[in-house]
């Protein structure tokens, strides 16, 4: 093996090489923070952020929430209420709790039109 001297160029293959590791160094480093932010949106670490009025979740607030007998298919949030959607004698039915007082505000029947 021979020294190469400061004032000689790499060989082109060399500086290929050296520039590929670096490329892929940049890329392992930005996939691995796309993981750890994944990680963070799915688990909810930002629970505590104020997503503003389209996004932001519904804090219930309501000691006890009066819902129709029945079985609860599905739940869902708005802006003023808690959704339950509920079957009972085979009828679903849309039901709009207040958040805050636990009052029933609405209850719609969910009528499917068959195609």
């Amino acid at each position: 093996m021979r020294y190469a001297p400061e004032d000689e160029e790499e060989p082109p293959k060399v500086r290929q090489l050296r520039l590929m590791a670096m490329v892929l160094m940049v890329v392992l480093i930005l996939g691995f923070l796309a993981m750890v932010g994944t990680i963070v949106i799915r688990l909810g670490f930002g629970v505590g952020v104020d997503l503003g009025s389209a996004g932001g979740a519904v804090l219930v607030t309501a000691e006890a929430l009066t819902l129709p007998p029945g079985e609860i298919v599905a739940t869902g949030q708005s802006q003023s209420g808690v959704l339950f959607v509920i079957e009972r004698d085979g009828i679903e039915r849309l039901v709009k709790v207040d958040a805050e007082t636990g009052e029933i505000l609405s209850d719609t029947p969910i009528v499917r039109e068959l195609r």
